[in-house]
């Protein structure tokens, strides 16, 4: 079945998710104070782990450069004050 799930987004530098095959990463918001992405999957396809990478305005972005596969967007909390871009990564890159 094709849907569309949420996934929650913690506030760490760098995290795993795990998500059918293919899955498409569609929206990059916060719900209710907490960051989420938006991904359509399809359910019927194994799941696979998905590296991303979630860094702050100003933060350095030198050690994952290289790993950087696309951004996925940015999103502002407490009424702008933190803002935060988030990546995927490369899934050969380095475990965390």
């Amino acid at each position: 079945m094709i849907t569309i799930y949420k996934y929650s987004i913690l506030l760490k530098d760098n995290f795993e998710i795990e998500m059918p095959v293919g899955a498409t990463v569609l929206s990059f918001q916060v719900q209710r104070s907490v960051p989420c992405i938006w991904v359509q999957v399809n359910t019927n396809m194994p799941l696979e782990k998905r590296r991303f990478a979630l860094k702050g305005t100003g933060h350095n972005l030198d050690n994952i450069t290289e790993e950087i596969e696309k951004y996925i967007g940015t999103i502002q909390l407490e009424n702008g004050g933190l803002i935060f871009h988030l990546f995927e990564l490369r899934d050969e890159g380095m475990p965390f």
